[in-house]
């Protein structure tokens, strides 16, 4: 197996398990802010998503990433 068929099978199975993580979680609990430094869920996996896009897009193509393009 290549690099870059690795890439794509680790970034689909990372993106399952978030998927099944948010799976089923209603917009006001992705958006609860709980107390302390703890972060939204939905802050959270907006982290991930956007942190895929940037290593995907920027760090290996080399490119903009989606986020501050045609995103």
């Amino acid at each position: 197996m290549d690099a870059l068929s690795i890439l794509r099978q680790q970034y689909k199975e990372c993106n399952e398990w978030l998927e099944a993580t948010m799976a089923g979680v209603k917009p006001e609990q992705a958006h609860w802010e709980p107390a302390g430094s703890a972060n939204p869920l939905g802050a959270t996996y907006a982290h991930a998503i956007m942190t895929q896009d940037y290593v995907a897009n920027s760090a290996i193509k080399g490119g903009a990433p989606l986020a501050t393009t045609t995103w």
